[in-house]
């Protein structure tokens, strides 16, 4: 598995996260990786396989369920953003980027038939949903440097 990355919210896939970590509750039902402190939009996740982590060092970990599933029906392809992806139109209106080897095309050709992945979307009002699959991620948080005298700060949404 690689980085994956939804605007400035980057996921990294682990091996294995820390048996000391523990759960972080939801919020209103949704894990939330990031809040952008001006719009109040949020990176969340709404499905019931996934779990948000606090490792003892601060350090924040998602597990996302072997079990874990989307269902989809696309009813539209749009544009390609390159040779590797795709964005599918699901019928409920959510626009979701995946890569070419996480769906049939036999499906997409007959738009409105259902798909079905492993994983839970993880979804924003400003970008394109992205299905994260099972496994462990590490949630780091992005950090910019303004100038070699400055320390780093977390990137703001």
């Amino acid at each position: 598995m690689q980085i994956v990355r939804q605007g400035d919210v980057p996921v990294v896939p682990v091996s294995a996260i820390p048996g000391s970590a523990k759960p972080i509750a939801r919020d209103n039902g949704r894990i939330i990786l990031a809040y952008g402190e001006v719009t109040g939009h949020a990176h969340a996740l709404h499905g019931p396989g996934a779990t948000l982590l606090a490792g003892d060092d601060g350090a924040r970990y998602l597990a996302i369920a072997g079990e874990a599933h989307t269902t989809l029906r696309p009813v539209a392809l749009l544009d390609p953003l390159d040779t590797d992806t795709i964005r599918v139109e699901d019928a409920s209106g959510l626009i979701l980027r995946l890569g070419r080897a996480a769906y049939e095309e036999r499906v997409l050709k007959a738009l409105g038939a259902t798909l079905t992945l492993p994983g839970e979307v993880l979804q924003h009002e400003e970008h394109d949903a992205i299905v994260l699959a099972p496994g462990n991620y590490r949630l780091p948080g992005q950090r910019e440097y303004t100038s070699k005298d400055m320390a780093p700060r977390r990137v703001a949404d």
